[in-house]
């Protein structure tokens, strides 16, 4: 939706069990369906900064508009503070506050640094987003061009 190019999208983690295309771009499934995350690449810098923290913004955003569903579908915010001996409205609120859990703790700036480098979780990658160096998007344009570039003649010599 903003233009951006999809590389990759890792549906779990630990080892491939699933692969396919979806709309050009490569969707793994990995054998523990905790986290995931999509590898992006800007083809433009205009609006790179704001573009990559609505990409950041995305899963807590999902999260948080679930709670707000499941919330109104309740009947409102006190709904889901009320006591009740019915099981699919206890495994709604259950779902609701663990969404919005998830949100929460997702957008605390932290991250981890492993044998690839330093990876922002979503909280901090909006931070760095926002705060980050023109010049430093700039580079990812033009390292994402050549790398598109090089892509396509890889495809073009197949076809010949």
């Amino acid at each position: 939706m903003l233009g951006w190019k999809i590389k990759r999208v890792v549906l779990g983690v630990g080892k491939v069990i699933g692969y396919w295309r979806w709309f050009r771009a490569p969707v793994e499934v990995r054998a523990l369906p905790f986290e995931g995350f999509v590898q992006i690449a800007p083809k433009t810098q205009r609006h790179a900064r704001f573009k990559h923290a609505l990409i950041y913004f995305a899963g807590p955003g999902i999260e948080l508009l679930l709670f707000l569903l499941i919330a109104m579908g309740l009947g409102g915010f006190d709904a889901l503070f009320t006591f009740t001996d019915d099981y699919s409205r206890i495994a709604l609120q259950s779902f609701a506050f663990a969404a919005l859990i998830g949100a929460v703790l997702n957008l605390v700036p932290q991250g981890v640094t492993t044998q690839e480098g330093y990876t922002p979780n979503d909280g901090m990658g909006i931070f760095l987003c926002l705060f980050s160096n023109s010049i430093d998007y700039a580079n990812w344009v033009q390292e994402s061009q050549k790398a598109n570039q090089q892509e396509n003649q890889g495809e073009e010599e197949r076809y010949f």
